[in-house]
């Protein structure tokens, strides 16, 4: 489960990121105690981008959550390190937390960078996990290409913590930071399913569930009379080989209550955009009614769908009229 963690970003904290934008501070490891962000060490700029992530490895402790805010080229990014044998509840307060602390610093973040292993940290991985927008060829200017880019990820960074994508003013749903918080960790590669319910009271799409499941986990919690949307980076195998999918599911079963049926059906094209806003495209829509019906044989047919012949057809021809020829015109005498 998720949830927005509610907490704050605190004074000292702030302080330390504002002095740290016109001096030679570039990282900062951010903990969370008492509801609250700390600053708990800062360091200057090693000189170069790896050794800089080789300082910010040294900061990282077992069994220990934290984030490192690291400058680069005077733009900022998110290390979240969340060790998989961390307590559950720490890592489920960090994961819920990342937007709060960008919210509370401005939002001045380009990419995160999410790190379960200490030996992780470095610039190697981090090229790796955003191989889609960074050359390999390019590593040494990757600060340049950052710094390209700060527009576009800011404007994605400040409409993500937003509790109304723009975009969506049509339909009145309202989007809870936990949903914004479990779309952006399914892009960032952090977990790889999200459940969200739409709250019919308060008209806000949340998230009630959040984690690296299979389907057959979330089938068996799914409800018998309350529809819901999962929203999964679906690893499976084609032609011989691993691949992955961005799907989108609209569970709605028959015993749904008609307004709840119609209200997740409007709102599903919202749940559409909202991803996109978040830069995580959906490859294909799924429908099912039946939580049974929910398989990685169903989701693998629908991104792979058997190719349509082309048939051909003669036009038939008119009953009773094989073989007839016109009618002779006859004058008359």
């Amino acid at each position: 489960m998720s949830a927005g963690s509610g907490t704050t970003v605190s004074q000292k904290l702030v302080d330390a990121f504002v002095a740290a934008q016109n001096s030679d501070v570039a990282l900062i490891k951010v903990e969370i105690s008492n509801g609250q962000f700390h600053d708990t060490f800062s360091s200057p700029s090693r000189g170069s981008e790896r050794e800089n992530f080789q300082a910010a490895q040294s900061f990282l402790q077992d069994r220990k959550p934290c984030y490192i805010l690291m400058k680069s080229d005077e733009q900022w990014r998110i290390i979240f390190f969340v060790p998989d044998d961390s307590p559950v509840r720490d890592r489920m307060i960090f994961a819920s937390s990342t937007s709060a602390l960008k919210l509370g610093l401005g939002n001045k973040f380009l990419r995160d960078f999410v790190v379960r292993d200490k030996d992780e940290c470095s610039l190697e991985h981090f090229v790796a996990q955003h191989s889609n927008d960074v050359d390999e060829s390019e590593v040494m200017t990757l600060a340049e290409m950052e710094s390209k880019e700060a527009v576009k990820e800011s404007m994605l960074a400040v409409t993500a913590v937003t509790t109304k994508i723009a975009g969506m003013s049509d339909i009145p749903m309202k989007i809870a930071d936990s949903a914004t918080e479990a779309v952006q960790n399914v892009q960032s590669g952090a977990v790889t399913t999200v459940v969200l319910k739409l709250d019919p009271t308060s008209e806000q799409l949340e998230a009630v569930a959040v984690g690296n499941m299979v389907l057959a986990d979330v089938v068996a919690d799914l409800p018998n009379k309350e529809p819901r949307y999962l929203l999964q980076n679906h690893h499976h195998e084609h032609d011989g080989k691993q691949a992955q999918a961005t799907i989108l599911v609209y569970y709605c079963p028959d015993a749904s209550l008609p307004r709840l049926k119609m209200f997740y059906s409007t709102c599903k094209s919202n749940v559409v955009r909202m991803c996109e806003t978040l830069n995580l495209p959906i490859k294909k829509q799924i429908e099912v009614s039946d939580s049974s019906e929910l398989t990685d044989k169903l989701v693998v047919s629908e991104l792979y769908p058997p190719p349509v012949e082309n048939q051909t057809f003669s036009k038939p021809t008119a009953r009773g009229r094989a073989g007839a020829s016109k009618p002779k015109f006859v004058p008359r005498s």
